[in-house]
């Protein structure tokens, strides 16, 4: 590995190939930046120490011409997550961030096999098809939709050239696509799951 051009200007060089982007993986929001497991100097890993590794990984790697693309996950977030758990606790300021039901009332709609998960003894459970440990937020409340926007803000503020949005295909469309429907006008959508496997989050179909 070596680099190539003037100070200031340089490329990374990897076997011979100059890269002009690099993808950034496993982010969420900037608050959240402990999560990247990055180490600033051998001492603990925290939001600050994190955040000052990313700073520094998107100012050398500017240096070099290279844009930066963040994986971002906006599909599903983590039963950890603060969204998530003061959804849970019943918080109003988040309380519509999520997906819930009452597997009560709605116990033919409401149940494990359509990927809804109960929450403790409470009578509600929450939507995460991709797994219990990765609830769904709910792009139909405004405040969620707005909390997303103001995360990209935030990383493209630092830095960040763009977005590869994980799963978003997800959210609204009413049904997977398979092998023999890829192309829709001028967009092309590639098969990425098991044929007959239903990830889509639309409750209205």
């Amino acid at each position: 590995m070596k680099e190539n051009g003037p100070v200031g200007k340089k490329r990374l060089l990897i076997g011979g190939f100059a890269f002009s982007a690099m993808t950034l993986a496993g982010c969420g929001s900037v608050s959240s930046l402990a999560s990247l497991g990055a180490v600033s100097g051998g001492g603990e890993v925290t939001a600050a120490t994190a955040m000052e590794d990313c700073k520094l990984l998107l100012g050398e790697a500017h240096k070099r011409r290279m844009a930066v693309v963040m994986d971002l996950s906006i599909n599903h977030t983590s039963s950890t997550n603060k969204w998530f758990a003061s959804s849970a606790l019943l918080d109003p300021t988040y309380r519509g961030y999520c997906q819930w039901g009452n597997h009560e009332t709605s116990s033919s709609k409401i149940k494990e096999a359509n990927h809804w998960y109960s929450y403790g003894s409470a009578p509600y459970s929450h939507y995460a098809k991709f797994g219990s440990s990765m609830p769904e937020p709910n792009y139909m409340y405004q405040s969620t939709r707005d909390a997303v926007a103001e995360i990209a803000k935030d990383w493209t503020s630092l830095g960040v050239g763009g977005f590869r949005m994980d799963a978003v295909k997800h959210i609204f469309m009413k049904d997977e696509v398979d092998a023999s429907k890829v192309s829709i006008g001028h967009d092309t959508i590639i098969e990425d799951t098991p044929s007959g496997v239903d990830y889509s989050s639309d409750h209205t179909k």
